[in-house]
């Protein structure tokens, strides 16, 4: 664990005087990619597709990706310099991997975000994946996170409410966001240096508050696993908190189903279950390019990828086996207003 600490240390003072194009700093930004190059030459940055990433505070804003060696990459979000919160999700019609943020740090015109992969043994495996940062903090709609890495903290709650994280045993969380309503998304990642990965147990108003159960899993037996993680929920809106020209989302259930208080913006989502752990997700409106992000809404530990999108989604899950599971999910669309292109998926 020292090792792989000190590696990471090393990376990230590599990073704040990365060759990458100078930016106008932001207060509030936000952005998210999908880094398709799971095999690019290492130390190299590459720009990945523009119709599949996006930066805001606007034009001349790109995001980049640099592969740092097997299964680690590093994420540039030009633009953005405040803390925020992160997710990422692998991506790949045949891939067996988690992906989480290992570490992150500021730049002098960016936010970088170190994302390893693992297979599900627990090794370091290249993988395509897509991910998101924000550090909003307005009130656009109902919307809270909490990050922590390396005992630091960042957090946010649209209502001005408390944020708390209290460890109710090994591996399980309560995260309660104090004045926010029931039937939003949620997105958790695990943060850290290993490849303990998290999931959501089970979200739901107690009291006052909506409570978010956290739980992680070891990758050796499952067992629930001490973790730091990221973790956001939003209502009514997407889930950087911003006013995205195109933003949606939708609970899967496992029985299977798609509950329509848990779809926004429209209650047109549609949900086929072709085979087993195969779901097939159509979002309310014909999308492209953008981004999606997944969170498995299950306390067991199994695990979801993007196998891919065009008109709709594709998501594969698996048991801690790898043999194929229906479990429920989080789904979330974070995009711009394209058109649909022709050909198949990203």
């Amino acid at each position: 664990m020292r090792r792989v600490l000190a590696a990471l240390v090393g990376l990230l003072l590599g990073l704040v005087a990365a060759p990458v194009p100078r930016a106008v700093a932001a207060v509030d930004g936000y952005g998210w990619v999908w880094a398709d190059q799971a095999s690019h030459r290492v130390g190299e940055w590459y720009r990945p597709d523009t119709g599949y990433q996006y930066g805001f505070p606007g034009p001349g804003h790109e995001n980049l990706v640099r592969h740092e060696g097997p299964g680690t990459y590093t994420v540039y979000f030009d633009g953005v310099l405040r803390a925020g919160v992160g997710h990422v999700n692998a991506y790949g019609g045949d891939t067996r991997a988690r992906c989480k943020i290992a570490s992150r740090a500021p730049g002098i015109t960016g936010e970088y975000l170190v994302v390893q992969c693992h297979s599900f043994g627990g090794a370091l495996v290249d993988s395509m994946f897509t991910a998101s940062f924000t550090n909003v903090r307005t009130r656009n709609h109902p919307f809270a996170y909490r990050a922590s890495y390396g005992g630091t903290v960042v957090q946010h709650n649209s209502s001005f409410g408390a944020v708390t994280s209290t460890r109710v045993e090994a591996g399980t969380y309560r995260v309660a966001f104090k004045g926010l309503p029931e039937r939003g998304t949620v997105l958790v990642t695990a943060t850290g240096p290993d490849a303990v990965w998290c999931t959501n147990g089970r979200a739901a108003l107690d009291g006052l508050s909506l409570v978010v159960w956290v739980i992680c899993h070891s990758p050796v037996d499952g067992s629930r696993a001490d973790s730091e993680f990221d973790v956001t929920y939003a209502v009514g809106g997407g889930v950087t908190g911003a006013p995205e020209p195109v933003a949606g989302y939708a609970l899967v259930t496992s029985t299977p189903g798609l509950p329509i208080p848990f779809q926004f913006p429209e209650p047109r989502w549609r949900l086929e279950n072709p085979e087993r752990g195969v779901w097939v997700i159509t979002p309310w409106r014909p999308v492209d390019r953008g981004a999606y992000q997944i969170t498995v809404d299950d306390a067991q530990p199994n695990t979801c990828v993007t196998a891919g999108w065009y008109a709709s989604l594709t998501v594969r899950c698996y048991d801690l086996a790898g043999a194929p599971l229906d479990t429920g999910l989080y789904v979330s669309y974070l995009g711009t207003p394209e058109p649909l292109r022709d050909g198949g998926t990203p």
